[in-house]
């Protein structure tokens, strides 16, 4: 586990001045819901999902990683 690299893995998909429209949100979310096209699957049914929310405390910096 390296939590740095991880880290610096995700930095260029977050956007900490508006932590909803972070390609680390938006991209896994359900199209249906707002979310930006991808082949990766629907991960976030809705912006009120559990993980979703966890997400978007990380981002705007509420919660340490």
């Amino acid at each position: 586990l390296n939590v740095s690299a991880d880290l610096l893995a995700v930095a260029g998909l977050v956007t900490t001045w508006q932590p909803q429209d972070s390609a680390l949100l938006r991209k896994p979310l359900a199209e249906a819901a707002g979310g930006d096209p991808h082949s990766g699957g629907d991960i976030f049914a809705d912006e009120q999902d559990a993980d979703y929310q966890t997400m978007l405390s990380w981002i705007s910096g509420e919660v340490s990683p």
